[in-house]
């Protein structure tokens, strides 16, 4: 120990290896007096070895003292008296071979020091972003992850990590009016089309869901998801029907219809189809997509009702007896059987009484 004092005391010019050794003997005697001292001296000096003995004095105020605050200030003075890029200072000292084991406290800290003191924008980011990984995988602390998004996105308008943190946060919230904005800044800034069909799916299900804007959804599939190999079309559909486009609802389903393999699948849809034509006053296709969902689906009884009543309403009581039959003939509770052939000869004996 006297002796690295007196090479450190001696004013004689060291070379970086005995430099080396006479500092390292101080930290290890715990000689701090002496070692700040020549430390201090020698970046006013500005040595050559300058960043060595800046990432020196950082490791020591943050592991022996946790002094942290002069630990910042050290930082800060660090890259812009080195000219560090985000890069540089990452490799000078967020690494284990600078500051042995860094815990994450101390890493926020250098961060947090490091994102004010870069004189580029996108080494700040560069800074914020990874700060935020700090407070999000290591610190979990959520007040301050929102901030370090807060200042990127001030920053940085379009930046995609802080644009997706914000989404679901405003999405937690209920915040819908926050998570559409949110989304329209995502789909102008993202890159793959992929993630545009899927941003602007969610877009268009928050305006049709959760604001209330269909015709605004709409515009968005139309712009953005006619390529899209996800199924907007129960999307595309809700919102035709709640500004009252029956004709686009039709298209829809029309379209829907093409991709379903099932019988089942086909006669549920061609049963909406009739109900939708049933509500524009076309009764003719109205009729027609009854027929062919029950032809398609033998087990499928739901637009017989339909079926029949259009029937009773434009007085074609021989259609209306054959209907009956033809479900009679599907029904598989006897009883009902028995009511309904009854119902079918009673309109049967009916038309028989009015004569030819």
């Amino acid at each position: 120990m006297l002796e690295a004092l007196a090479r450190i005391s001696s004013g004689q010019r060291l070379s970086p290896t005995d430099e080396q050794n006479a500092l390292n003997e101080l930290e290890w005697n715990e000689c701090w007096q002496p070692l700040f001292r020549y430390l201090d001296q020698a970046l006013a000096a500005g040595t050559q070895n300058q960043p060595a003995h800046y990432r020196r004095l950082i490791r020591l105020r943050l592991n022996y003292f946790e002094d942290y605050a002069t630990a910042q200030a050290l930082t800060s003075d660090m890259i812009r008296r080195c000219r560090l890029d985000f890069a540089g200072f990452r490799d000078a000292l967020l690494n284990d071979q600078v500051i042995p084991g860094i815990e994450a406290r101390q890493e926020a800290a250098l961060l947090e020091a490091a994102s004010d003191a870069f004189h580029a924008r996108a080494d700040r980011a560069q800074a914020l972003e990874k700060l935020a990984v700090v407070y999000e995988k290591r610190l979990f602390n959520e007040s301050r992850l929102q901030q370090v998004f807060e200042r990127l996105l001030e920053l940085d308008p379009d930046n995609i990590r802080a644009l997706r943190y914000f989404k679901l946060a405003f999405s937690q919230n209920n915040d819908w009016e926050q998570v559409a904005r949110i989304l329209k800044r995502l789909i102008n800034v993202v890159q793959a089309r992929q993630e545009k069909f899927r941003l602007a799916h969610d877009l268009a299900y928050n305006l049709v869901y959760h604001m209330e804007q269909p015709r605004d959804a709409l515009l968005i599939l139309d712009r953005y998801c006619k390529e899209s190999p996800l199924d907007v079309s129960q999307i595309e559909f809700d919102a035709a029907y709640r500004i009252g486009d029956m004709d686009r609802c039709i298209q829809v389903l029309r379209g829907a219809l093409l991709g379903v393999r099932d019988d089942a699948g086909k006669a549920i849809i061609q049963f909406r189809m009739a109900e939708l034509f049933r509500t524009m006053g076309n009764l003719r296709d109205c009729e027609s997509s009854l027929r062919q969902s029950l032809d398609t689906w033998s087990v499928f009884l739901d637009p017989f009702e339909a079926l029949i009543q259009l029937q009773m309403d434009d007085k074609r009581w021989k259609d209306v007896c054959g209907s009956l039959r033809s479900l009679a003939g599907r029904v598989q509770d006897p009883e009902l059987v028995a009511q309904i052939q009854q119902a079918a000869s009673r309109i049967a004996s009916g038309l028989g009484d009015q004569g030819p």
